[in-house]
């Protein structure tokens, strides 16, 4: 939960330094850019969904600068990893992200099979064109306290092919606002383990919340 609100914010912090594309399977662009414009300007997203923002100024002092973003948002519904690859080519995209994997055409007899082709692909098409690719999941707790890379739905080809897994974990399950632990499950060139974030649903942006006070007070 949150997958899509943690990639868009972090799409916007790429974008300005490098050429990024979203590509979106299962949201189209307009409720994309709904997200997006609340979490640049800090404009409540209900007030934007429903068409009735109150306060238009932070929306206006922020659209030089949303304007100057290099970032692409692609209706990708249906498409195959070869449709996606060429699209990021045309865009000289250096990052794509691609919201969700699972959702992406491929051959296969099986689920398993056909996610396991996709992460395939993606490696390939990272590793072939120098594009970074960041690819969202769903998971499967089966009943785990807490998620780790085996919760990776359909395939354990992901956990392989993936040189960083990041997991959200609801600290509440209860509370849809509830702050999230950001685990950095696999890391090939650096550091695991986890990070406290704090989610706000009205501005659709995470921020981390700095433990090492609690960690001093109960040491």
């Amino acid at each position: 939960t949150g997958k899509t609100a943690f990639t868009l914010q972090t799409m916007l912090y790429m974008a300005r330094e490098h050429n990024v594309a979203y590509f979106s399977l299962e949201t189209s662009s307009r409720k994309i850019f709904d997200r997006l414009i609340a979490s640049f300007t800090r404009t409540p997203f209900s007030q934007i969904k429903q068409g009735n923002i109150q306060d238009w100024n932070p929306i206006a002092q922020g659209y030089d600068d949303f304007k100057n973003l290099k970032f692409h948002v692609v209706d990708a519904a249906g498409w195959n990893v070869g449709r996606i690859q060429a699209k990021a080519l045309e865009l000289e995209a250096k990052i794509i992200f691609i919201d969700y994997l699972s959702l992406i055409q491929a051959e296969g007899r099986s689920k398993l099979e056909q996610v396991t082709n996709i992460s395939i692909a993606l490696h390939t098409m990272a590793q072939q064109n120098k594009i970074t690719v960041i690819a969202l999941s769903q998971l499967n707790r089966a009943g785990k306290a807490e998620p780790d890379m085996t919760s990776l739905r359909e395939s354990g080809q992901i956990e392989q092919d993936a040189d960083v897994i990041l997991l959200l974990n609801m600290v509440n399950e209860n509370d849809p606002c509830s702050d999230r632990d950001l685990i950095i499950a696999k890391n090939k060139e650096g550091s695991v383990g986890k990070l406290l974030l704090s989610f706000n649903g009205q501005y659709q942006r995470f921020e981390e919340i700095d433990t090492r006070y609690d960690m001093e007070m109960n040491s």
